[in-house]
């Protein structure tokens, strides 16, 4: 499949390869008798134009908690999330040192009421130096929630190469890979990550406050395998440790009513992504 754009004396060709991941993640059930499964979809048409790079993305986030004993409100609304999302991730190469990127996202777990979307955003700076071992320095800002509400907060990341190895040191991920072979790779990581949804329906604490937004914050300790069978398809295995598992519940101004520690526990996981049109 080709996509050709012209105006006036500009043009170019660029082939279109879209690509569908699917990923599963289990949380069994923790002291505190609460379970979660996430499955997430998304469909992604990744286009490169010389420097510029462009990838949009639709998906869907479907999030099942599972409430083992009676809670102290009613558990219904945050049992069954279903979070539609789109959104684009941009990137541009100004020279062979640096790079600027950034990416927007927009969500609704809300029966797609046009005040209740989420938008999300990043932006970074990347710099490469030109050592005996690739070094690379980024820094930026996101828009998100991986402490559970809403925020600005900065990023950073130091990585580089050595072999086989790749190192990233930074926020919100630190991670540490071991190519096994061409097709295979071992990724230990801790990172934080989160999800913000309005709700569906409103759910009520102490008989008057009202809770219309919710954030889910995680820190998670992980070792990860990815094998890519061809050009096409690709697995991934892993297993690790939520050092944080919260379910945070907010008002209508991000005031925060109440705090469900969902308690520490062993995620696992596995995805597979297919590339339509790779030879």
């Amino acid at each position: 499949m080709v996509l050709v754009l012209a105006y006036n004396s500009f043009s170019f060709s660029q082939e279109i390869n879209p690509q569908i991941s699917f990923d599963y993640t289990l949380m069994p059930a923790t002291s505190e008798n609460i379970s979660a499964q996430l499955f997430d979809g998304s469909l992604a048409i990744p286009l490169e134009f010389d420097a510029f790079s462009i990838k949009p993305v639709v998906g869907l986030r479907n999030y099942d908690f599972e409430y083992l004993e009676g809670m102290s409100f009613n558990t219904e609304p945050v049992e069954r999330i279903h979070n539609i999302y789109s959104g684009v991730e941009i990137n541009y190469s100004l020279d062979e040192s640096w790079e600027l990127g950034g990416g927007v996202e927009v969500s609704n777990a809300s029966n797609l009421d046009a005040d209740q979307y989420v938008i999300t955003g990043n932006a970074h700076l990347n710099y490469n130096f030109k050592t005996a071992f690739p070094v690379a320095v980024e820094v930026g800002a996101l828009y998100d929630s991986p402490l559970g509400k809403l925020q600005f907060l900065p990023t950073v990341a130091l990585t580089t190469t050595y072999r086989k190895y790749q190192i990233q040191l930074g926020f919100p991920k630190s991670s540490l890979q071991y190519k096994l072979s061409e097709n295979s790779m071992l990724e230990a990581a801790y990172a934080f990550e989160g999800d913000y949804f309005h709700l569906a329906d409103e759910l009520t604490f102490n008989s008057v406050e009202l809770a219309r937004e919710v954030g889910l914050s995680q820190q998670k300790l992980s070792l990860g395998y990815t094998y890519n069978l061809d050009s096409n398809w690709s697995f991934s295995l892993s297993g690790g440790y939520l050092l944080k598992n919260e379910l945070s519940f907010y008002t209508g101004n991000d005031d925060t009513i109440y705090d469900l520690d969902l308690d520490t526990g062993p995620v696992f996981s596995t995805g597979i992504k297919f590339n339509f049109f790779n030879k």
